[in-house]
């Protein structure tokens, strides 16, 4: 092995000019050889942040340091042992265990042998351990019994929460995911932060959106399981890539301030770690049922026609087993887990439709006069009634006929402009299943190797208004919530897929050096469809142009004012999967009072990404009542229905995008930290993180940035006024992204601990484009109309649909929609900073108060700001010439 070692160093030596993006190739046997080439290294990567350390003094009675005492740490349930020896001012570190309780035996000749067990270790904790020995005979033995586990962090600033295995799975959760226990720790509140997590099962990710201390979206989170990479990125947000059920954990941990330099890329570090085997076989059977029964009748629920059943439908099946046990007593271990989930969830809806007069033209009942477009003076401004008050039968436009079948009759009080409520209900189907495979073997004295799988996979169908009314499902997705709630937006099929692999391998050069390398593989993402898609309902209806192709399918959406909705949902199709490979070392040595730490984090990222952003699947068409509306007196007249009869919309829009684009960026991380145990009471840690990001690339150069100087978009390697347009990624690389950390940790007593620290994070987030940038043009398009009432103008009507179109717009004419991103950042970061402390109430309580503070700098620019960056000025003239860009871009496109 060591000759092999030493041909990789070599083999890397030789090519060290190269550039590193060389290191990954193009094809599956470089990234494997490249995988392989860095495990091998020892200088290394990042910390084992599943495992955790035991640390102390060892002195004799009088109170002197006992030097060179022989110290064994255990483990009784594996057979672990790990040897090693006091330094000269009697400390010892013992790190990288396993989560679990131990036992550290120390034996130095003309003093009895001292034994401490049901010492707890957690992840990523330091348990500090003092202990006295006694003159007498090495034969004899102080046995010192009680469990201890780390009330106290005597040894770190980090604020970090720990929930335990125990409380994971007692403590009453509504999803029995762990994202539910997060509101528990302080300063953490959990929120949906993007729409596509909001109520779609997501390998059980219902609520991701984790907040601590005030940061959270933009500064993207960093999720791990057992030590690695399960963090899928967007633009806004981060999600856990696999979620395990809560039975399989071991513990779970959120550090939300002053994280160790070892600890990097985002605001908050969520850790979570499984549980492993052990020489004794253990297990579970877990079956959680949830009904209606005791749900509360919301005020908008009807009984369901033909029977008696008033509130909604739901039923929810969570289910699944756990097992673990030896292969090889005290060598080989495994652990596995299945968890299958089954939901069906009834929602009420209110919708607003028209009611049965006027679809055939009779508005005699409504309180509002509609006038007659075709009747229009230019010379007067003016138009003439419909006689009646009535539209002819054969003035209905034969589009909004065919529209009209998919359009429920009211069920309830219709209001004086003929808008009726209609009560319906449906029902959303939510499938989801997931296993962990975990194996974990001890070759040698000095070798550990462990490897651990998992994967998941969800589907979810959400209804809209009238999905499941009886007679063919329409495809029209109508209808608002009764509360509040983004899924009434989301009406799609949803599938989220997820698979997380990591490898590792110890090696214990000596008691006071040892090295850690692992590689990882993590794919997750979210595939959403509207209802109709693959169907061409516009070509059915007679829409010509609407159903361009796969990604245009679907009912085309009618947004007719005063009523709900028709159609598919917006921003859909969506499809974003994310592999991301991990290349990780690690080295920790002990020399002294020192613990040094130095390492590597190497990431691959590639994200397959498209989505109909800016747009509907199908097309769009919106109505108002000014169109049919006295000019005189616009708002007191007409009716937004007789507009969509005569099938003259306000405004019609197409947006298109070529296909799929497959962005690459790779992560480079490197970081030093020491914890330096000054005295038995002072700890001081301290460390330096440096992380390099490179912009996103899209494999084909299918994307373009806004030059803000000239006004126009440009393409990969076209230049333009800022050096970054020259380049693939058309944004500048953040070159000083240098994390300082510090921390510090005085034991005033066996009880009490003081705190503070200080640390700067990155913060990534906005400063990607994550896909946007393809959706501009020349690799995306689209058409827009719009119709003018006064003076009135109608370029197009339903009938008429869309102009022909392709799916480039040149970048002189970019259409509605341009996502720009400031070619020089943003270059986000945040500053953390906190002082606490700890007292030791009881033997198993604690209290802990910490002043804890942050600030988040330079996270937005010009090009992510919320407000359009093109939007109209005040002043006089049209909007169109008042916006900034009017001289290159007169179309005014929303930037």
């Amino acid at each position: 092995m060591r000759s092999m070692i030493q041909r990789t160093r070599s083999m890397i030596q030789e090519n060290k000019k190269e550039n590193i993006n060389m290191l990954f190739g193009v094809g599956k046997q470089h990234l494997v050889a490249s995988l392989f080439a860095l495990c091998c290294l020892a200088p290394g990567l990042w910390g084992q942040v599943e495992r955790g350390t035991i640390s102390g003094t060892v002195n004799d009675s009088s109170g002197a340091a006992a030097v060179g005492a022989e110290i064994v740490v255990s483990n009784p349930s594996t057979g672990f042992e790990f040897k090693t020896a006091s330094s000269g001012d009697g400390q010892f570190v013992a790190p990288n265990l396993i989560p679990g309780t131990y036992k550290v035996s120390v034996t130095l000749a003309g003093f009895k042998k001292v034994e401490r067990g049901d010492l707890v270790v957690r992840p990523s904790q330091r348990l500090a351990v003092d202990l006295v020995l006694e003159v007498g005979e090495v034969t004899q033995t102080v046995e010192v019994t009680g469990e201890l586990a780390p009330l106290l962090t005597s040894e770190t600033a980090t604020v970090s929460t720990v929930i335990e295995s125990r409380q994971v799975t007692e403590l009453p959760t509504i999803d029995r995911t762990m994202f539910n226990l997060a509101p528990l720790m302080a300063g953490v509140t959990v929120a949906n932060t993007q729409a596509n997590s909001i109520n779609i099962p997501d390998n059980a990710r219902v609520a991701m959106g984790i907040n601590a201390n005030g940061l959270g979206a933009a500064a993207i989170n960093n999720f791990t399981l057992d030590g690695v990479n399960n963090t899928q990125v967007s633009a806004t947000s981060s999600y856990q890539g696999v979620l395990p059920p809560i039975e399989a954990i071991q513990e779970f941990s959120i550090d939300s301030s002053n994280a160790l330099p070892e600890l990097g890329r985002g605001g908050t570090n969520i850790r979570v770690t499984l549980k492993s085997g052990t020489n004794n076989f253990h297990g579970s059977v877990f079956e959680f049922h949830r009904n209606a029964a005791l749900n509360a009748r919301n005020f908008f629920d009807r009984k369901t026609p033909g029977t008696d059943r008033e509130k909604p439908n739901y039923i929810q099946n969570q289910f699944g087993a756990t097992i673990g046990g030896p292969i090889i007593k005290n060598k080989t271990f495994f652990f596995g887990d299945f968890q299958g989930v089954r939901q069906r969830e009834g929602r009420t809806w209110v919708s607003t439709v028209a009611a049965s007069p006027l679809r055939t033209g009779d508005f005699s009942g409504t309180s509002q006069i509609i006038y007659d477009p075709a009747t229009w003076d230019p010379v007067t401004r003016t138009r003439q009634p419909f006689p009646g008050n009535r539209i002819p039968a054969n003035r209905i436009n034969r589009v909004s006929q065919n529209i009209l079948k998919f359009m429920p009759f009211p069920t309830g009080a219709v209001n004086a402009l003929g808008q009726g409520i209609l009560n319906s209900s449906s029902v959303i189907r939510r499938t989801q299943d997931s296993f962990d495979v975990k194996i974990d073997h001890t070759m040698t004295e000095k070798d550990f190797v462990g490897g651990r799988f998992s994967w998941g996979r969800a589907h979810a169908r959400i209804p809209g208004a009238w999905s499941d009314l009886p007679g063919d499902p329409p495809a029209a997705q109508g209808g608002a919530l009764q509360t509040a709630g983004a899924s009434q937006y989301l009406p799609a099929n949803v599938s989220n897929p997820a698979a997380n692999l990591g490898l590792q391998w110890i090696r214990n050069f000596s008691p006071t050096t040892i090295n850690e390398a692992r590689i990882s593989w993590m794919r997750a993402g979210a595939d959403a469809t509207p209802l109709g898609n693959g169907i061409n309902y516009g070509t059915q209806l007679g829409i010509p142009n609407s159903n361009v192709d796969d990604i245009n399918s679907g009912f085309p959406t009618q947004s007719i004012a005063g009523l709900s909705q028709m159609g598919e949902a917006g921003a859909m199709p969506l499809t974003t999967i994310e592999n991301s490979y991990q290349v990780l070392d690690n080295v920790t040595m002990v020399r002294g009072s020192h613990t040094f730490k130095v390492g590597t984090d190497i990431r691959l990222n590639r994200q397959t990404f498209i989505q109909l952003l800016g747009g509907n699947a199908g097309g769009s068409f919106t109505y108002n009542q000014f169109m049919t509306g006295d000019p005189k007196n616009p708002n007191a007249s007409g009716n937004s229905f007789a507009s969509f009869l005569l099938g003259i919309p306000a405004s019609g829009a197409l947006k298109r995008v070529s296909g799929t684009a497959g962005m690459r960026w790779q992560e480079y991380s490197w970081y030093f930290q020491d914890t330096w145990k000054m005295t038995p009471k002072f700890t001081w840690t301290y460390g330096l993180r440096y992380e390099l990001f490179t912009p996103e690339v899209e494999v084909a150069d299918r994307m373009s940035n806004f030059d803000y100087r000239a006004g126009t978009l440009v393409v990969p390697k076209q230049g333009g006024s800022d050096p970054a347009l020259s380049t693939r990624a058309l944004v500048a690389m953040n070159k000083k992204n240098f994390q300082p950390r510090l921390g510090l940790a005085y034991q005033l007593d066996q009880k009490t601990v003081l705190r503070s620290g200080f640390a700067i994070v990155s913060g990534m987030g906005v400063s990607k484009a994550f896909g946007f940038m393809s959706g501009n043009a020349p690799f995306a398009g689209g058409y827009n109309f719009f119709n003018a009432d006064n003076p009135q103008q109608i370029d197009r009507t339903l009938d008429q649909g869309f102009i022909p179109t392709v799916a480039f717009n040149p970048v002189s004419n970019p259409g509605p929609l341009v996502w720009a991103n400031d070619p020089d950042g943003p270059r986000g970061y945040t500053q953390q900073w906190s002082l606490g402390i700890q007292r030791e109430l009881a033997s198993n309580l604690a209290l802990e108060v910490n002043y804890v503070g942050s600030t988040a700098m330079h996270l937005q620019g010009p090009g992510t700001s919320p407000t359009p960056i093109n939007a109209a000025r005040p002043g006089t003239g049209s909007p169109a010439v008042r916006t900034p860009y009017f001289n290159t871009l007169p179309n005014g496109p929303n930037m």
